[in-house]
């Protein structure tokens, strides 16, 4: 059962794959992200370009009255508003992509919106709490933008879209607890049957030892060892 799990947890994590990084230039760290489920993807060649916290709008729910010049990337915070707000405003501003950090948990999600994206021609990813909070110290310690280097991840991307990451999730896994199920109700009864075989053999009386002394080493119908339902 235990390994049904874990094959389980696998599945949904290669469905929901990190599908591309940010390397800072000046440290040579990489870091993983989720890219959002609309919008362009990073091309082959990656983008380079300046992070920018913007102070007006940390969160991305305004367009920047004083967006910087050039190729720069809009690090903004998750909450306030939805994803596609951020992203749209980030747009206005000129940035050329959008990253969404997560300043409460380290969980990975990829973001989505159920309204029309079509307007939507930057790329845009979501990294953790520990991500962000990584890109923010080293600008900081800098004290200039950071110059980072945006590119896809072959080694985890699939061609997928969400939707059908979702379908395949919702369908494969309770396939697989229904087999798994039946394998282990399988073997459970298998060794209950085996069990109640050892106890009728061990009842029975041995037809060449002493009627006498196979009556008195039989055991009483109150030492009859009890069964222990297992959930395993």
């Amino acid at each position: 059962m235990k390994t049904c799990v874990a094959i389980g947890i696998l599945v949904s994590q290669w469905l929901v794959a990190v599908q591309a990084t940010v390397r800072v230039m000046v440290t040579n760290v990489t870091y993983p992200t989720q890219l959002a489920s609309f919008g362009p993807t990073i091309d082959d060649y990656g983008f380079l370009g300046y992070l920018h916290y913007p102070m007006e709008s940390v969160y991305g729910c305004e367009v920047l009255s004083s967006p910087p010049a050039g190729e720069w990337i809009a690090l903004v915070t998750r909450g306030k508003c939805s994803f596609l707000t951020k992203i749209r405003n980030m747009q206005q501003s000129g940035a050329s992509a959008v990253i969404v950090g997560d300043r409460q948990a380290n969980a990975w999600l990829s973001m989505d919106s159920h309204y029309d994206t079509s307007d939507i021609h930057i790329p845009s990813m979501f990294v953790p709490q520990h991500v962000l909070l990584s890109l923010l110290t080293t600008q900081q310690n800098l004290h200039r933008p950071l110059l980072v280097l945006l590119n896809s991840d072959e080694t985890t991307r699939h061609p997928w879209h969400l939707v059908d990451s979702v379908f395949l999730l919702v369908t494969i896994l309770p396939a697989l607890i229904y087999i798994c199920t039946w394998i282990y109700t399988r073997y459970y009864n298998i060794s209950l049957s085996g069990q109640h075989d050892l106890e009728k053999s061990a009842c029975l009386p041995d037809s060449k030892a002493d009627p006498l002394l196979s009556n008195a080493s039989a055991p009483l119908p109150s030492e009859k060892p009890a069964l222990h339902s297992s959930s395993f």
